[in-house]
């Protein structure tokens, strides 16, 4: 299987009020347009996703995490990104 293949999202609730689990998708790989918006919606519907065992350098994360929205930063922090 291809580590960057979306086809295979699995959202599994956990039981609690607010998550689920996020399975069958690599976040430090690119993720596709189909994969984000199953993401997404899955995030409207339980507010809380949980990917377990990922492994994202800061670039990876910064880059995955940008595709909801602007990134805010911590007080005193500094974001510091090298292109690809």
């Amino acid at each position: 299987m291809d580590r960057n293949n979306t086809s295979s999202i699995q959202v599994l609730p956990t039981g609690a009020a607010l998550r689920a689990d996020v399975r069958g998708l690599h976040l430090s790989g690119e993720t596709d347009d189909k994969g984000f918006r199953d993401i997404y919606k899955a995030w409207n519907d339980h507010l809380v996703l949980r990917f377990r065992d990922q492994q994202l350098d800061d670039n990876a994360l910064v880059t995955f995490s940008r595709r909801f929205g602007g990134l805010d930063m911590a007080p005193g922090e500094r974001m510091v990104v090298t292109p690809p």
